[in-house]
């Protein structure tokens, strides 16, 4: 075979949750799709894999509702703004799009990198070395790039909110693997996504900072910034308003990823509050 893969698909309706007292109007459906292919189609025994994978939530209108359009916005969004390379596909072919394309992304950037190393390898290691397996398996390994991607979807605030988390998972070679979380409130009463320049007036920029700066020293239960800093945090970038926001029924979440106000090893952060802590930063 010149390559090996494999694919799961299944298509399957979610437990809803209520947007309107007790009637349904929305649904999540959710997607899979899985595949991979050999770097090295001809020795399939030492090739490094390439392997894409997605869960993907999309919303469905029920029948009879006044959301229809909508949600067909926020799942446009999804698909076009959120997935890359699935600009304009429909949304029943956007998992597999999403994942040929990924596949094909990984073996053509990768590939020739990896038969050079493997050259490489073979003229500066002698077969009669005691690690030349060890160290072959080593290389072949690096180059098993793997891509994969989880979505989450629930009611949150006042039933009229979405929120919408997508967490990318990469690894391509390297000490760990590169996670992205991209977490999004949307509408249902317009289709959009909601940002904290939707939410907060803009003259309350600096007090939003603040009190995001303070919640983070209270989690890590620290007195001061200079405190925070000297525990690994705010030295990367100073405190910012993250956009990935969920507005979650009781609390408001702003997400971060590693890196963003502390090192990897902090992973992501979650600093959250209560509606009525931020009431007075809100636009009336």
């Amino acid at each position: 075979m010149f390559c090996k893969h494999y694919i799961l698909y299944f298509f399957t309706a979610l437990l809803f949750m209520s947007c309107q007292g007790n009637n349904k109007v929305v649904e999540f459906s959710e997607t899979e799709y899985t595949d991979s292919v050999l770097l090295a189609p001809n020795n399939p025994k030492e090739s490094p894999v390439c392997q894409s994978s997605i869960k993907l939530i999309l919303l469905q209108a029920v029948e009879g509702s006044q959301i229809t359009e909508n949600v067909e916005k926020i799942n446009r969004y999804i698909i076009d703004e959120m997935l890359p390379n699935t600009r304009g596909a429909k949304a029943e072919d956007a998992a597999k799009i999403f994942v040929k394309e990924q596949i094909k992304e990984f073996a053509n950037s990768v590939k020739n990198l990896y038969y050079e190393d493997l050259d490489y390898f073979y003229e500066n290691n002698s077969q009669s070395d005691e690690e030349f397996e060890e160290n072959k398996r080593f290389l072949i390994d690096q180059y098993c790039y793997e891509s994969k991607i989880n979505t989450e979807a629930h009611i949150g605030y006042a039933d009229s909110v979405v929120c919408y988390k997508m967490v990318a998972y990469i690894y391509s070679g390297g000490a760990h693997p590169i996670t992205v979380t991209t977490a999004t409130s949307f509408s249902l009463k317009n289709g959009q996504p909601i940002r904290p320049v939707d939410l907060f007036r803009p003259e309350t920029t600096s007090a939003l900072i603040d009190r995001l700066t303070q919640r983070l020293m209270e989690m890590q239960n620290a007195e001061s910034i200079e405190e925070l800093q000297e525990m690994g945090f705010l030295t990367i970038a100073d405190m910012f308003i993250s956009t990935d926001m969920l507005l979650e029924s009781r609390k408001i979440v702003f997400h971060y990823d590693p890196y963003e106000l502390a090192p990897y090893v902090f992973g992501d952060i979650d600093i959250e509050f209560s509606y009525d802590e931020l009431s007075d930063l809100m636009n009336s």
